[in-house]
């Protein structure tokens, strides 16, 4: 029996898993802390909710029937 795949559905999911490599940061963020440690803690906040937002969408995506490893 041969996979069968969507290759939206790949692309998709490798374009999430390349999106957990970084985290953007605003500007107005960046400028309106002033203490360097709470800065650390806004981007760590940042990060871990994209992974969480980007691990489920990836699960999601590999939820459909037309995907398989």
């Amino acid at each position: 029996m041969s996979k069968r795949y969507n290759p939206y559905i790949k692309q998709a999911i490798e374009l999430s898993e390349e999106s957990k490599k970084s985290v953007t940061v605003s500007r107005e963020l960046i400028e309106s802390t002033t203490d360097d440690r709470l800065l650390g803690m806004y981007v760590r906040g940042l990060l871990i909710t994209k992974l969480k937002q980007c691990d489920e969408y990836i699960e999601h995506m590999k939820s459909f029937k037309e995907y398989s490893d």
